[in-house]
């Protein structure tokens, strides 16, 4: 069992960060951009009603909009310091990027890893198992009989015995 309470932690932790960023550029542009405000709320509210089973893949057609509005945000950030302090603030956005990006980059390679090391051989027809259970259906069977198989093609293309599935 993998312990995945860090990758967990750090997914939130960019959530709620990138997301009050995005939050600050959304609110900030909300007028000024309608069209995609109107759009990436209207499908964010549908998925919100419609929750999917299906991963994440739902969420890809408001990523590029969610991406905007965060650059929009640290741009407002950006712009907010620099009018607030002095010289180190202009260089906030570009520093901020490059953490999320590094941030990112990180937990995609540690997932990665994780997932390389996890991976089980897969069962297929060739494995030491099914071809032994073959051999000992070609062996034992006449060349007329029927076996009932779950894949019927493979059990007639390998052991060359008719075969159905039930």
């Amino acid at each position: 069992v993998q312990n995945n309470l860090p990758i967990l932690t750090t997914n939130i932790t960019i959530t709620i960060i990138t997301g009050s960023i995005a939050l600050i550029g959304f609110w900030r542009n909300v007028f000024k951009d309608y069209l995609f405000t109107i759009y990436f709320f209207l499908t964010f509210v549908l998925y919100m009603i419609v929750p999917s089973i299906q991963g994440i893949r739902f969420l890809l057609p408001i990523a590029p909009f969610y991406i905007y509005f965060l650059i929009k945000g640290i741009d407002q950030i950006d712009s907010w310091l620099r009018q607030k302090s002095g010289w180190w603030t202009s260089r906030f956005s570009i520093s901020i990027q490059l953490c999320l990006v590094v941030i990112l980059f990180t937990q995609s390679l540690v997932l990665s890893i994780n997932q390389r090391s996890s991976i089980q051989p897969t069962e297929g027809p060739y494995d030491p198992l099914s071809t032994e259970m073959f051999a000992e259906i070609s062996a034992q069977t006449k060349p007329d009989s029927v076996v009932i198989f779950f894949k019927p093609r493979l059990m007639h293309m390998i052991t060359d015995r008719a075969s159905f599935y039930s």
